[in-house]
């Protein structure tokens, strides 16, 4: 019995394959099923069913008084519901027939063979259909929904189309909508999808031309995820403020208030820590002209600015060449650097640690080398020597008041002379401290001759 209601379930099926039927009610199609098969239908005993369909004709079974529907309706709720078992949940999985259900409030149920279902029930006279490689499933509509039609698309399509586009509850039937998110595009992006990949696709397999309006959308917010959004007068809490009005939560505790002064907040928020990046800074370093740094306490906005522009050592903190380049790396610039010392130190920055600040950022550049300086005290020798073609070749340059920068190869040269002329030579050179102030030359006739570093 079993074997003979299988094949008179094929034999309808297969000329549902063989017709241009598509969606079938369910219920419809058994009491048709039931009328063509009557004199041999199908009839075994059998119960405790996946699924019951309950169907209308079937509840109302003690009420029909015609023998016909009598028999139909006790037969639509006995072997009727093996049959749309067999169906819906066994055809179903094997993939050969596709659910659906009948618009309006009752929602009856609906099946239509698949395109295997078809080849296989109406074999060997049909054939399965060649599908184009590139079938055109979607059309993209200016409100930026992607309406797929799943019968002319693969898995991996759609798989691919609902990477950048956000899906719509789930339908039975066999058009899917999608919508273009700002978020899903993000997500889409961050996983590795660029955007012509995305513009591309939606072209490709678009039944209709990509809208304006979408793809300069789409635009815009591809070049939107790498941009930052400056807000200024923020306010945020990092603390429990779940009850506060108008606190918008970002994340992990931390809650976007509305702009408000320090005075108000510190009323607000008795008892809280409050940090005002809009106030004077704290006064907490200090710092000598070689750039080690002590920090004596100090909030989180002066601890944050120190670590960006200086290195941990075991003292505190250290501006060397390789902090400040950081920095600069960072975004900051040689005067925000100095602007941020000048904010902190308790006294004023030392002009050398500035000067090797701008350094660091600029390379500004000395020269180095060694010097034969000649000293002359006496104003009237000084004169003498600037003036003397003689002496002229033998030297490089005149440092005022009194000093000369003797060429190397003519010092011997400059020493005879010196004493042909008179001049008593020092090889000790007079070099005043400093921090000492210059005094008046004194009268003499006193030169000195000496080789320095310079």
């Amino acid at each position: 019995e079993l074997s003979h209601a299988r094949h008179l379930l094929a034999w309808a099926l297969s000329r549902v394959a063989h017709s241009s039927l598509g969606w079938l009610d369910l219920e419809v199609f058994l009491r048709d099923l039931w009328q063509a098969t009557r004199e041999s239908p199908i009839k075994f005993y059998c119960h405790n069913f996946a699924w019951d369909p309950n169907f209308e004709m079937a509840r109302k079974k003690e009420h029909y008084s015609d023998q016909n529907n009598r028999q139909l309706a006790f037969w639509l709720d006995d072997e009727g519901i093996w049959a749309s078992n067999a169906l819906m949940v066994t055809l179903f999985t094997l993939g050969l027939v596709e659910r659906g259900q009948a618009a309006g409030r009752k929602g009856r149920p609906c099946f239509r063979l698949t395109e295997l279902g078809r080849m296989v029930f109406g074999a060997p006279e049909i054939e399965a259909a060649t599908k184009p490689e590139k079938a055109r499933f979607l059309t993209v509509q200016p409100n930026l929904e992607v309406v797929a039609y799943l019968e002319s698309a693969d898995a991996p399509q759609i798989c691919k189309l609902s990477r950048f586009a956000a899906c719509a509850p789930r339908t039975s039937g066999p058009v899917q909508t999608f919508a273009l998110r700002r978020e899903s595009l993000y997500s889409a992006l961050e996983s590795g999808l660029t955007l012509d990949e995305a513009c591309g696709f939606l072209t490709e397999y678009g039944r209709t031309e990509l809208p304006a309006n979408v793809k300069r959308m789409l635009s815009e917010w591809a070049g939107k995820r790498e941009s930052l959004v400056l807000r200024n007068h923020v306010a945020l809490a990092l603390g429990p403020c779940e009850d506060r009005p108008r606190a918008r939560a970002l994340g992990g505790n931390v809650y976007l208030l509305p702009s408000v002064s320090a005075k108000a907040a510190a009323k607000s928020f008795e008892g809280w820590t409050i940090l005002d990046h809009g106030g004077e800074p704290e006064r907490t370093w200090t710092t000598d002209e070689l750039g080690n740094v002590t920090a004596n306490g100090g909030h989180s906005i002066s601890q944050t600015r120190l670590a960006r522009i200086a290195d941990s050592v075991p003292t505190g903190r250290q501006l060397t060449q390789e902090s400040i380049r950081r920095a600069r790396m960072s975004g900051l610039s040689a005067d925000q650097i100095l602007a941020w010392l000048g904010a902190h130190l308790t006294a004023k920055i030392p002009p050398l640690l500035e000067v090797a600040v701008r350094n660091w950022t600029g390379r500004h550049g000395v020269r180095l080398g060694p010097a034969q300086l000649l000293q002359i005290v006496q104003p009237q020798a000084k004169e003498a020597l600037l003036r003397s073609p003689t002496f002229r070749p033998l030297l490089a340059g005149h440092i005022p008041p009194g000093w000369f920068l003797v060429r190397e190869e003519h010092l011997s040269q400059v020493r005879t002379l010196l004493e042909r002329l008179g001049f008593t030579i020092d090889d000790q050179l007079d070099l005043p401290p400093l921090e000492a102030a210059v005094s008046p030359a004194k009268d003499g006739m006193l030169v000195k001759v000496s080789a320095c570093g310079r």
